[in-house]
């Protein structure tokens, strides 16, 4: 277990995150249901639409009486077409085509908003695994020289040139790195185990990816908020579409009847043989206690609280845009303060475990001076890969495709 502890990381880091972002579309359970729902969305638009349409039915009866009235026979059978047209509904159709119509271009932003998100935290995930694997090798390169060193002073203290103590703290340094170790190992499944849910890729041996460096980009508008933007233009519609209730609802309908007859006599005659109805009716309300008008007014006053979020969620977005800006200068900086600082550690430490070996310094120096080489080497890459996460979070602040600037 502990080797393939140390083997999956290397697996991991090899994917490229256009393989991570095109299994995720192809795999992940989110952008399924999101493809569904915009699916479904389409089906109902082309309902709508359908409502322009004339309706054509046909239907068969029997009828058949035990006791014959007079002038009416004992059974009747037949056949209909009906052909049936709504001439005005206050536009209510048009309103409902274009409610679904704002509906379906919402759900498509929705898509697109649920992939971005998801491409981002996949991103965020590769690269903190990435610093998670670049700690883990620090700690493993510092636990091969605490191992050396303390099998050299156990040698000392067996020929009585060493103390008890300077073993022990050299110990104590040593159990300390690997808990540091172990828990590194921990947290690199636990972020892998998130990854790999998120993309549903097997890993396999790939070369790793970077970001371009981003230079002044004109920033649209998150997909997501534009989706909260067509969702209250929906609910616009959809209020009027209810308000059309008030206005006059003409339809026409025109029904052809074929009739059979059976037992019937003089006294009980059959009728026609075939018979055409043709119906206009009109249909307007009237009162109704305000019933329409509360509905209405209840999915306006819904529409502009998705208007308030949308505002809202706008100025966010400026907000975390501007952020980006900056944390990309900030992370620029520390990758050249780490850099300094790795150069000067890895240097001390040289010269303090020469110094260690000989005898010169104790061990106090020496562990000073390789926990300080040791964070000073973790540091320096973390700093790398979140130069990387800066880069994904500025495309995406400025709702860009992230994935399209992938080198």
């Amino acid at each position: 277990m502990r080797y393939l502890i140390f083997i999956l990381p290397i697996l991991l880091y090899s994917q490229t995150l256009q393989e991570l972002f095109q299994s995720a579309d192809a795999n992940n359970g989110l952008i399924h249901s999101q493809k569904e729902q915009l699916q479904a969305k389409g089906h109902e638009l082309e309902s709508a639409k359908g409502a322009y349409v004339p309706t054509l039915d046909v239907g068969a009866l029997y009828q058949r009486y035990d006791e014959r009235s007079n002038f009416m026979p004992g059974s009747t059978y037949g056949a209909y077409v009906r052909l049936g047209l709504s001439i005005y509904d206050g536009g209510a159709k048009s309103s409902a085509v274009t409610q679904k119509s704002s509906e379906q271009k919402s759900r498509q932003y929705s898509l697109e908003a649920k992939r971005q998100e998801l491409y981002l935290a996949i991103t965020q995930d590769f690269f903190t695994l990435r610093s998670l694997h670049a700690s883990l090798e620090a700690y493993e390169q510092s636990q091969k020289l605490l191992q050396a060193q303390l099998e050299r002073v156990k040698a000392f203290l067996e020929a009585r040139v060493a103390t008890e103590d300077e073993v022990d703290r050299l110990q104590a340094a040593f159990d300390t790195n690997l808990f540091e170790i172990e828990s590194l190992r921990l947290e690199i499944i636990r972020v892998q185990k998130s990854l790999e849910l998120r993309s549903g890729l097997a890993l396999s041996d790939t070369p790793q990816s970077r970001f371009i460096a981003p230079s002044d980009l004109e920033g649209g508008e998150l997909d997501s908020i534009q989706a909260l933007r067509l969702q209250a233009d929906a609910m616009r519609e959809a209020a009027e579409s209810i308000e059309s209730h008030y206005y006059p609802n003409i339809s026409l309908e025109d029904t052809y009847s074929f009739y059979g007859y059976a037992d019937y006599d003089a006294t009980h005659p059959k009728g026609v043989d075939n018979q055409n109805k043709l119906l206009v009716t009109m249909n307007i309300r009237l009162f109704d206690y305000g019933v329409l008008d509360e509905q209405s007014q209840a999915v306006r006053l819904g529409a502009k609280a998705l208007q308030s979020q949308a505002d809202y969620y706008a100025q966010e977005q400026q907000m975390q845009r501007s952020l980006s800006e900056h944390r990309i200068k900030a992370s620029e900086l520390k990758i050249k303060s780490a850099q300094s600082a790795l150069r000067a550690a890895s240097s001390a430490l040289e010269s303090i475990t020469k110094k260690f070996s000989a005898g010169i310094v104790d061990n106090v120096a020496f562990l000073d001076a390789l926990a300080a080489q040791t964070r000073a080497k973790a540091l320096y890459e973390s700093s790398l890969n979140e130069l990387q996460i800066a880069y994904a979070l500025y495309y995406y602040f400025h709702a860009k495709n992230i994935e399209e600037y992938l080198q």
